[in-house]
């Protein structure tokens, strides 16, 4: 900020009441506010910060853009900062000088939000030794308390020791940035590594926000005290009850990840309804089997599923007392039950299964017994989700509690309800009471708050939430927005506009979700539009309907445009359709079954997205030149036939029984941006014709169990940027010019198990940032395959049983935020490794390791450090700052993969108690037994 004689009074007065400041506020809420001295880094460092945060979309306060003619500093400053997310501490050597500053830096402190500290040009020790009047800011406090104001000091001697203190607790906050140390005095990087916090932090704070956390605590409580009643079952199976919206699906997810670590193995089947649907219920059953038992199954149907599950689950509840969580989530049909399901004649004593489901008639018929009825929320806790989703806060502002009482009174404790009002408020509420409450009173039930919120988007927005609920649930992000912009539409802009709505969300693998009730709200409003609309994209989501459709057996009015048709019915084996096309336009369009017959009747034919799932007609190749995202699977050809697509961006092909992909496949394809090849077990060859795709930035193959090697013409691909090979057992070499790829940010080898070596050239790839080459178990670790790689921020060798020292110039990727080396043969650590200044995760197993450098203890954002199976360790370093999660088992068996999946371990050969260890390290912990048992 600025740097003015004396901290401004609150209570000064201004055109602008401090009330109606927090409304303007609470309209558009900052994310982050940037604390500095203006002199020192106004126009560098927090000038280049800010911009780099406002390109990302973030809403930033600092002091040069913040303020209107009029406006009073103090005020809005203080708001500022109580409503930011995250708070950047900019600790240059005259910070300290500035009381404004400090007097910031206390309320920063105060609000209890995330702050990152900047230490430029100053170290965390000046920090340490401020009291003892040591260090660059010791002379500064002088200064401060000698200010004067005539005959009478400028400060008191409490506002400077609050000052003192606020300044020296910054040292004990976590994720510290040092320009000096870790960044080598690059001011770029570091704003890099500032950007990159924050928007983790922001995407964090928020998804918490849309979740709906409020109150969570104590229901996670109130849940937990019901299970603890006593029941003669060995194996409790609990059923989680309520209406749509009031947090079933909240409560067991939060449930899951705070209480597995008290459980051997876990699984969470997360939207099991939509899921099934989708995939099948043995999709399913191959995922809890590789959650609860670390193996990969092909399951060809339900039943069989069901005998595997029992079988392997069974013989370890026998072999080894395991104790097992399961969650299954949004049950709504007992098929469901009948596959996933498992009772305590399988899983062990002492294992949970919850269910969650709005049907309590489903779980009866399951037999049953125990249900949890989920509870409104406490009035306190409505009133402070709703403000949290208005205005940013827990509590409202003063000139619209009536409103918050009101909807609060009206709507009940229902999360979903209060959720999407306050954020419509928020939106489209204006900024006085009277609007308002004019918005509150057209909402009468969920539908009309669905309504208004739907009807106030723009038509690109409507149209990309119909398509998520109809079409994209599930679907990778990045293969959305793709297929948006190749529409002609904003895509990343439209869904950040539906996540900060609450229409949407993320999840952890970066695929779109919906809360089901907007998923039905969109299908239904899709129905509507079928029937009664024409001159909007209809979308043909029901089965039935899209294959009456396509098979001719009703027609829609000619020059009807459909966006998008799904034939969800299933074709026996060997059967062939008859798919008619009448007078119409299709951008989307997914079809099941052999359409070898299958005829079109008007050439304006545009289908935007295609997904075959047994057999298609080549002969329909000239009516999909408008095709942008293609997925085929169980092409049963052996060659890859002619994919003539000029507009084709993304081609997926799954379980395909081609061997070769050869030149025709790619000749008119040559816009392709993204190509997935997924379990083609049969694939030998790619043909070199791959490198004439010049626009391809992404691909990925996973499961080509026979492929040996890629063409020397793959390096053609100079605009490549994701490179996944995963679990191509076969593979023995990559290309030797694999350098050229001068863009290549990301590289997956992970289960390459023959790969003996990596090129010379991989060292020229300078803008890689993530390296995994976990189980590459024959791999020779070279010296210098980091030749002139210096911007890694993650790198995975678990379970290169070759890797005996890390490569030269491991300590110069000073970007490098997470470091796996479990399973590897390191005999010792470089003692340079202090220079990974921004080293967040560090995993490690080393049985013959005695001792680990005491520079490892001045990595000053390290978070989580995992020492596993270093049974020979006798010292440890000294850390400047408390790690978060660090654990000490009582014992662990290596023999057990699952202890590989509860990384916060740290293993000790016992020669030191966990008391000296907790004296030693000045971190608090607790001794765990609850790892899996021997």
């Amino acid at each position: 900020m600025g740097d003015p004689s004396e901290v401004p009074s609150s209570s000064s007065s201004s055109d602008h009441t401090e009330s109606q400041q927090q409304l303007d506020a609470s309209i558009k809420p900052y994310h982050v506010f940037i604390n500095h001295r203006g002199p020192d880094v106004k126009d560098t460092l927090a000038s280049a910060i800010y911009h780099s945060l406002y390109r990302t979309g973030l809403h930033v306060f600092f002091d040069r853009t913040a303020f209107q003619p009029g406006q009073e500093l103090f005020p809005t400053i203080k708001e500022a900062i109580r409503t930011a997310l995250i708070h950047i501490v900019i600790l240059s050597k005259r910070y300290a000088e500035s009381s404004w500053c400090l007097e910031e830096l206390c309320l920063i402190q105060k609000t209890g939000a995330k702050i990152i500290p900047v230490f430029y040009h100053v170290l965390p020790r000046d920090l340490m030794v401020l009291r003892n009047g040591e260090g660059v800011y010791a002379e500064s406090f002088v200064k401060l308390q000698s200010k004067m104001d005539g005959k009478k000091k400028r400060y008191d001697s409490k506002h400077i020791e609050e000052w003192r203190d606020a300044l020296g607790n910054v040292c004990n906050i976590s994720g510290l940035v040092d320009l000096d140390h870790g960044h080598n005095g690059d001011e770029g990087k570091l704003v890099e590594t500032i950007v990159d916090l924050v928007k983790e932090h922001v995407r964090k704070e928020l998804k918490k926000s849309v979740k709906g956390l409020v109150g969570l605590d104590e229901a996670v409580e109130d849940f937990h005290y019901f299970l603890s009643e006593p029941t003669d079952e060995a194996v409790k199976i609990v059923g989680i009850v309520g209406p749509e919206g009031s947090g079933k699906t909240t409560l067991a997810e939060e449930f899951y990840y705070r209480y597995r670590k008290h459980f051997d193995r876990s699984s969470l089947l997360f939207g099991v309804r939509e899921a099934s649907k989708r995939n099948g219920l043995e999709a399913l059953q191959r995922q809890l089997l590789n959650d609860l038992t670390n193996t990969i199954w092909e399951i060809n149907n339900k039943s069989e599923g069901r005998e595997i599950l029992a079988e392997r689950l069974q013989c370890l509840s026998r072999q080894r007392s395991l104790k097992f969580l399961i969650v299954i989530d949004d049950v709504d049909h007992h098929d469901q039950l009948d596959a996933l399901l498992l009772g305590e004649n399988v899983l062990g004593n002492g294992s949970l299964v919850i269910l969650a489901s709005r049907d309590k008639a489903i779980l009866k018929l399951s037999g049953i017994s125990m249900h949890y009825e989920m509870k409104p929320l406490a009035k306190e806790h409505a009133r402070e989700l709703l403000c949290m989703h208005a205005f940013n806060q827990e509590k409202p502002i003063r000139e619209l509690e009536s409103v918050v009482e009101t909807a609060v009174r009206k709507f009940g404790g229902l999360p979903l309800f209060l959720k999407l009002i306050g954020r419509h408020l928020r939106l489209y509420g204006g900024n006085n009471i009277e609007s308002w409450n004019c918005e509150l009173r057209m909402f009468c039930e969920l539908n009309d708050i669905m309504k208004a919120t739907f009807n106030a988007l723009s038509e690109e927005e409507q149209q990309i939430f119909l398509d998520i609920a109809c079409f994209f649930l599930g679907m990778d992000k990045e293969s959305a927005i793709r297929i948006w912009d190749g529409s002609g539409w904003r895509g990343a802009r439209g869904l950040q506009k539906l996540e900060y709505g609450c229409l949407v969300e993320i999840d952890e693998n970066n695929c779109l979700k919906m809360h089901d009730v907007f998923r039905d709200f969109g299908r239904q409003n899709a129905k509507e539009q079928l029937c009664n609309s024409p001159e909007h994209p209809c979308r043909l989501w029901l089965p039935n309907d899209a294959a009456n459709f396509l098979q001719g057996i009703w027609s829609l009015p000619e020059n009807t445009k459909i966006r998008g048709s799904t034939d969800g019915t299933k074709a026996t084996h060997g059967q062939k359709r008859s798919y008619t096309f009448s007078s119409v336009k299709i951008e989307l369009l997914d079809i099941d079954g052999d359409i070898s017959d299958a005829t079109i009747s008007d050439r304006s034919l545009k289908p935007m997205w295609f997904c075959w799932k047994i057999s298609p007609s080549l002969s329909l190749s000239d009516q999909l030149a408008y095709l942008v995202w293609f997925r085929w699977r169980n092409c049963p050809h052996a060659i890859l036939p002619p994919l003539e697509m000029n507009n084709l961006r993304v081609l997926e092909l799954v379980n395909g029984n081609f061997k070769i992909l050869c030149d025709p496949a790619f000749k008119q394809t040559s816009q392709l941006r993204e190509l997935n090849i997924i379990k083609c077990r049969q694939l030998v060859a790619i043909s070199p014709s791959i490198g004439s795709l010049k626009h391809l930035e992404k691909m990925v193959l996973k499961g080509a169990l026979h492929l040996q090697d890629l063409p020397e013409e793959f390096c053609n691909l100079n605009g490549l940027r994701h490179l996944v090979l995963r679990q191509c057992e076969d593979l023995t070499k990559l290309p030797n010019d694999i350098g050229r790829l001068k863009n290549l940010e990301h590289v997956d080898l992970s289960d390459c198990q023959i790969l003996s070596a990596l090129p010379r050239s991989f060292g020229q790839l300078t803008k890689l940032r993530y390296l995994n080459l976990r189980n590459c178990v024959n791999l020779d670790i070279h010296a210098q395959m980091f030749e002139e790689i210096t911007s890694l921020e993650e790198l995975i060798f678990e379970n290169c049983k070759k890797l005996l020292k890390l490569p030269a110039r491991t300590t110069c990727q000073e970007s490098l935020r997470k470091l796996n080396l479990l399973g590897t043969s390191l005999m010792e650590l470089p003692h340079d490794i202090e220079n990974l200044g921004n080293l967040q995760f560090f995993y490690l197993e080393s049985p013959s390791m005695t001792s680990i450098p005491s520079s490892l203890g001045n990595l000053g954002c390290l978070r989580e450090l995992v020492l596993f199976n270093c049974t020979m360790l006798i010292s440890y370093p000294k850390f400047v700052r408390r790690l978060e999660r660090m654990h000490v088992p009582e014992r662990q068996s290596r023999e057990d993969e699952s202890t590989h999946k509860a990384l916060y371990v740290y293993s000790s050969r016992g020669q030191i108690s966990d008391s000296d260890v907790r004296d030693h390290i000045g971190l608090t912990f607790e001794m765990s037994s609850l790892l899996p048992r021997q």
